[in-house]
């Protein structure tokens, strides 16, 4: 008797503790698929609408990512023209004003920022190009 309630109990438990896993994969996978997707907006809305050079972009969010989603969040509340945009939006828009302050700084012969964008091999064509967009805004 003892053995059928102790067999049950384990059963019990192996199936909870199974299930438990199966439903946080699940969750996990969504998440990893949703990040994506905002990253691959995010990036092209930099990119080819905002003018951000793929490798800034890519240096960006890869080393400096949490700088990128709090200056995205700042944007966004203190900014009234942020505040309805979209996260991947507010992403690009965080890395743009980045490349654009970067620039003015390259502009300026900032050592950090010089040897930023040469390294990224960000051409002096585009550096003038983003300054002279950012005097017309």
């Amino acid at each position: 008797m003892f053995e059928t309630i102790g067999i049950i109990t384990v059963a019990v438990i192996a199936y909870l503790v199974i299930r438990g896993f199966a439903r946080s994969s699940a969750v996990n996978v969504s998440s990893v698929e949703r990040n994506l997707e905002t990253g691959h907006e995010a990036r092209t809305i930099a990119t080819e609408e905002y003018g951000v050079p793929l490798t800034y972009y890519n240096h960006s969010v890869v080393n400096h990512m949490d700088r990128v989603k709090k200056c995205a969040l700042e944007m966004q509340e203190l900014s009234l023209q942020h505040r309805n945009y979209t996260w991947p939006r507010l992403l690009a828009s965080a890395v743009q004003f980045a490349f654009q302050n970067d620039c003015e700084l390259h502009r300026k012969g900032n050592p950090r920022s010089v040897q930023r964008f040469r390294d990224l091999a960000i051409t002096e064509d585009v550096i003038a190009a983003t300054l002279a967009q950012r005097e017309q805004a």
